[in-house]
């Protein structure tokens, strides 16, 4: 048998939508992705991923279930196969029950507790350790509120040479296993081990399941060095894998939108200290293609933040890069540089909340930001100097991925430089941007706004009945709906019968299935599936009251959807010097929401 705890391991190591994704055509809807289901044959999407929960269900033939579940359905694999195959896409070895004892996954879990463990030392250090007083005088001086230590789990390595050691030995735990975990190290005569972190603020980096894997610790003493220490890598700490924050911001909320990727921990926990509670940062390394995916899977936004100065400028450069072969449709960056001499952290206490979200609203879009890069580089007041930036870009164009976006900024170089875009690419050997939609590249798609608009409005039909369908199992769920969704659905001819019928819900006394129908029937001309009727309980009144509100979000954002699509096709048909400064911002950033 294979053991539980490796397939614990294997289900937090993938990304459900990675594993389906690969395998049918997925969709982002806000904090979810829908599709066709693969296990029925259907018109609308009815089938749908929650990445939050790792969890798909499909409304229509009930499908549901895990990452595991979904490729013994959709490969035809029996269990052990369809983990021997999950493992080898994520470079696992399948354990048994034989050999699990010296399984990889039991030295991880050995190595969690001992993380756990010093962390929990550190942060009594913070509350009771004798020496406390100058890290807690730092952290008052940083204007860190006991609530915010106690969310980012800050603590203090006292001073002196083996402080964790001996407490390690308290708890009867193998020092060697401390060696591997990064927490402490072995003297260099080999006589004794010694505390890897001392006199130092602790700062604890947790996985996406809040499982402590590291630290990084501050100095007190500015002369000290380094001012930042992070643990070494081990079996369970990737240091260009991880990312600090994004497990506090995601436990913060569900519904991000946006996150920012900052320098340092302080400033994450300085940015929280203030609500802004979507901030991140990498440990001490470049942003990385793998982080930024990451980040993705979280909110549909990043913005980086960088220092005005040079040395800033170059980690924005090396940022783009990195975010150029991640850039699908519906995902956006933006790229955002402090005043000199200013760092997230002090520029929040000095200016605000509003001001920094103002900051992060103006700050440059993707699509500005690499037409700086390849225009700063050299003069494009000349032809021979746009031709020049215009050969700089090709190698940026070909690490997109083919869709909107590309098409977009390769229409918007053709226009910089007056050469027709198709020649353009074949010049200077851009690959093909074309996205298909149907057999039709975005381009020619445009052409058919109208057309494309009465199909997608006719798309909003299915969710509503989902959302009846699950309101007609459970009407009570129609109490729990927030006043502005509500207010949203009010403003949409489309979405008038889903509205009517959730006020109702709302205000009726002794409601039940039997007075929806009736209801739907007499009062909104509306008769109801009879696949709807009944719904099956897969999912806890809890699940379907988040379920609800999700496919309620979905109807509103399709119908936003399709309204940007068809302003973007209509902008798309005009050339750059009819576009006004605002419609020029829209096509440069199609995805851009307001920060709430």
């Amino acid at each position: 048998m294979i053991p539980r705890n490796f397939i614990d391991e294997l289900l937090s190591r993938i990304d459900l939508v990675d594993v389906i994704g690969t395998r049918i055509d997925l969709k982002r809807s806000g904090q979810r992705y829908s599709a066709l289901c693969p296990f029925h044959d259907e018109r609308s999407p009815s089938f749908s991923v929650n990445q939050d929960k790792q969890f798909y269900h499909c409304f229509g033939c009930k499908s549901s279930g895990n990452a595991i579940k979904f490729i013994m359905e959709f490969d035809g694999l029996d269990f052990p196969a369809a983990v021997k195959s999950l493992s080898e896409s994520v470079g696992l070895k399948v354990p048994t029950e034989e050999n699990a004892d010296t399984s990889q996954q039991q030295k991880k879990n050995r190595l969690y507790k001992v993380l756990e463990e010093a962390n929990l030392f550190y942060k009594s250090s913070l509350k009771d350790h004798p020496k406390k007083q100058k890290a807690v005088s730092y952290l008052k001086g940083r204007s860190v509120t006991g609530a915010v230590a106690r969310d980012f789990g800050i603590g203090y390595a006292p001073v002196g040479w083996n402080s964790l050691v001996t407490h390690l030995k308290k708890k009867e735990i193998s020092l060697d296993e401390g060696i591997e975990a990064g927490l402490i190290a072995r003297k260099d005569n080999g006589s004794g081990f010694y505390d890897r972190f001392r006199d130092r603020v602790t700062f604890p980096i947790v996985d996406l399941r809040g499982r402590v894997i590291g630290f990084g610790g501050r100095v007190l003493d500015d002369e000290a060095k380094p001012k930042y220490l992070n643990s070494p890598e081990s079996l369970v700490f990737q240091k260009s894998r991880e990312i600090y924050g994004l497990y506090e911001a995601r436990k913060h909320s569900r519904r991000l939108e946006i996150i920012m990727v900052v320098e340092g921990y302080m400033d994450v926990v300085a940015l929280s200290q203030n609500e802004i509670d979507f901030s991140v940062a990498t440990l001490g390394t470049a942003v990385n293609s793998q982080q930024i995916k990451t980040i993705f899977r979280t909110a549909p936004s990043i913005v980086f933040c960088f220092d005005g100065d040079l040395a800033g400028r170059n980690a924005a450069s090396k940022a783009l890069l990195a975010s150029l072969p991640v850039m699908e449709d519906g995902l956006s960056a933006k790229f955002m540089f402090l005043p000199e001499g200013e760092d997230p952290d002090s520029l929040i206490r000095k200016e605000g909340k509003e001001k920094m979200l103002s900051r992060i609203q103006d700050s440059k879009t993707l699509a500005e930001f690499f037409f700086d890069e390849i225009e700063m580089k050299g003069s494009t007041r000349t032809p021979e100097g746009m031709a020049a930036a215009a050969k700089r870009a090709a190698p940026l164009f070909n690490l997109l991925p083919n869709g909107v976006l590309k098409e977009i900024l390769i229409n918007t170089l053709a226009e910089k430089t007056g050469v027709d875009s198709g020649k353009l690419q074949n010049r200077l050997g851009i690959k093909s941007a074309s996205v298909n939609y149907g057999g039709q590249s975005y381009a020619s798609a445009s052409k058919k706004s109208s057309q494309s608009y009465l199909l997608s409005k006719d798309r909003v039909r299915p969710l509503m009945e989902q959302a009846i369908e699950v309101l007609m199992a459970n009407p009570e769920l129609g109490a729990n709906i927030e006043r502005g969704v509500l207010d949203e659905l009010s403003r949409d001819p489309e979405t008038e019968l889903v509205y009517n019928l959730l006020v109702w819900t709302r205000d009726a006394e002794n409601v039940d299935q039997d007075r929806v129908l009736r209801y739907c029937r007499e009062k909104l001309n509306y008769q109801v599936p009879q696949s709807s009727i009944p719904r099956e309980a897969v999912l806890s009144i809890g699940e379907l009251s988040k379920e609800l509100e999700d496919i309620l979000k979905k109807i509103l954002i399709t119908i936003e959807g399709v309204r940007r699509s068809e302003l973007l096709s209509n902008l798309a048909k005009k050339s750059l010097q009819d576009l006004t400064d605002d419609e020029k911002k829209i096509l440069s950033n199609p995805y851009k929401k307001p920060i709430q």
